[in-house]
């Protein structure tokens, strides 16, 4: 995941087809795309890392505002902190 973040910031010109053609078979509007239609600086990737408890609040109740997940409580719901934390510690861990 690092390296992919890494080549897509390095040039995120090149991977914006992608957008256009995962989508392209399903939305005719997006298949009328080309790549100058696109802002790059729309595009945003890190490295994988846990979700900020501010962040993940934030974003569940944006969510609830609009009427999406009326039947979830809480954004603890949706993450399971002690996966997370195990998955990006071994992550880490792993990394030289």
């Amino acid at each position: 995941m690092r390296e992919a973040v890494r080549r897509i910031n390095a040039n995120k010109r090149a991977y914006l087809h992608y957008f256009i053609d995962y989508h392209d078979k399903n939305d005719p509007e997006i298949a009328a795309l080309t790549i100058d239609d696109l802002r790059e600086s729309r595009v945003v990737v890190c490295d994988p890392a846990p979700i900020p408890l501010d962040e993940m609040q934030r974003t569940f109740d944006w969510l609830k505002s609009w009427g999406m997940l009326e039947a979830t409580a809480s954004p603890f719901d949706l993450v399971n902190l002690a996966v997370q934390t195990e998955a990006h510690f071994r992550t880490a861990a792993a990394r030289p």
